[in-house]
C-alpha cells in the first residue's frame, strides 16, 4: 500500500480510500480538501490528514494541476 505520511497503516487505508474514491469519481482539489479536512476533525483520530504531507501526496497521486491553495 502507498504511503500518504499518515501515522498508522490504518491511517493510510482510509486516505488511500479518498484517493480511490476521488479517482473514480473524478473529483477535484475543492472537493477532496473537505474529505480530508473532515478525516482529520473527526474521532477517528487521524488528525495528520490535514498535514502538508499528507495533502502533497494525495493531491500529486491524484495528478490534479488546480490551485493547492483553495
Amino acid at each position: 500500500m502507498k504511503s500518504y505520511g499518515m501515522f498508522t497503516a490504518e491511517g493510510n487505508a482510509r486516505v488511500a480510500h479518498i484517493v480511490e474514491y476521488a479517482k473514480a469519481h473524478d473529483l477535484g482539489w475543492p472537493s477532496v480538501l473537505p474529505v480530508l479536512r473532515y478525516l482529520a476533525w473527526s474521532d477517528i483520530k487521524c488528525g495528520e490528514a490535514m498535514d502538508t504531507v499528507v495533502r502533497e501526496a494525495v493531491y500529486t497521486e491524484l495528478e490534479l494541476t488546480t490551485d493547492f491553495y483553495v
